[in-house]
């Protein structure tokens, strides 16, 4: 690790990637350094092993960044570029390849982005005010579209499966368990997790059955907030998980899961619900809705499930505000356990009398 802090450090220097005469800006995450240069991006991959991915080699790092530029390529070719071989001596890094080098032989790999304006994220202008509905109707449709021409998995391919579903679910209840101490926050997951038992066995001929009816496919992986954008005025997809084929190897309704669980704990019910019916109406896929409760409860333990990790690693405030959070995450996986109560709302009037208008809101 300190060598590659060590090259981090170097590439930082000024005039050493391109279009960084005035300086570089430096985003570390717990996976990945990134630099912003002028109008690019680099991604150097820490040499981590996490269980969950594999960082530890140079020739695993490169796969992994071989993986990223196609699969983020499926929806914003524009922004990711190439994969830069980089080699580093005493003197300075170079990228690149000279005419008669491989560069399987560098010493690592760079992921070579378009940058873009922070304020274009989802989350950014959630916290702004400046998520329009209408948005969400657009991003629906970019996102059946995605899932559409995404590849599909094979039953007997070890994805999409019903032992396939249920194993991080069962993982997410013993981890959480490590790290929680709290009598009420367990009683609450004792709750959830007897739920979760008692829905997969009714569930698991279901599972079976999207897997054959070409339901499960090569997704995103991590649709939140977070990793959306606005390009051009139209909201776009990026940030695939690169790491782990199984994490993105999933049910399209496990996909879009994660982005209403992720408005729903926002407070944000409204955009999740008109997100999740425009995405119905372009898909078509109407069945998988008896899947949505057990897919929101899963991706709200996988939050509460980090939460909960970030807890046992921290004192005071800092610890009793992840506490917090993990609560917050466990009430709404509680909350898909009940049976909601159906409702029908009927708009009549002539044509342009405000129908939709009015009814949209409801919705």
């Amino acid at each position: 690790m300190a060598e590659r802090e060590a090259l981090v450090k170097a590439l930082m220097r000024p005039g050493v990637l391109p279009d960084s005469t005035q300086g570089v800006e430096l985003i570390e995450t717990h996976i990945s350094w990134v630099l912003l240069a002028g109008s690019r991006a680099w991604k150097l991959k820490k040499p981590l092993d996490l269980g969950f991915l594999d960082f530890s080699t140079v020739e695993r790092r490169r796969a992994a960044c071989e993986a990223e530029l196609r699969l983020n390529r499926r929806t914003v070719p524009e922004l990711y570029e190439a994969v830069v071989p980089v080699w580093f001596d005493a003197q300075a890094p170079r990228l690149g390849v000279a005419d008669d080098e491989d560069s399987t032989n560098a010493d690592d790999h760079l992921v070579c982005m378009r940058r873009f304006d922070q304020s274009a994220l989802f989350d950014a202008r959630l916290a702004a005010g400046q998520l329009d509905p209408p948005l969400f109707d657009r991003l629906a449709r970019h996102v059946a579209d995605f899932h559409d021409t995404a590849a599909m998995a094979q039953p007997g391919g070890g994805f999409g499966d019903a032992a396939a579903v249920m194993a991080p679910v069962r993982q997410n209840f013993a981890q959480i368990r490590e790290h929680v101490s709290d009598a009420a926050l367990l009683a609450e997951l004792e709750g959830i997790e007897a739920w979760a038992e008692a829905r997969f066995r009714t569930l698991a001929p279901v599972f079976d059955a999207r897997l054959a009816a070409g339901k499960v496919r090569e997704c995103h992986g991590d649709l939140h907030l977070g990793n959306l954008i606005v390009l051009n005025g139209e909201p776009r997809l990026f940030d695939a998980i690169e790491f782990s084929a199984a994490l993105r190897w999933t049910d399209v309704v496990a996909d879009v899961a994660f982005l209403v669980m992720d408005l729903q704990v926002r407070g944000r019910t409204d955009l999740a619900s008109r997100f999740l019916n425009a995405w119905l109406e372009r898909s078509g896929d109407y069945a998988g809705l008896q899947l949505l409760p057990w897919y929101l409860s899963y991706r709200a333990m996988v939050r509460a499930k980090i939460a909960a990790i970030r807890a046992g690693q921290l004192e005071g405030g800092a610890r009793s505000d992840c506490l917090a959070e993990c609560a917050r995450y466990l009430a709404l996986a509680t909350a898909q356990t009940a049976t909601p109560a159906p409702a029908l709302l009927i708009a009549c009037g002539g044509s342009g009398s405000g129908k939709t208008r009015q009814s949209q809101p409801l919705v």
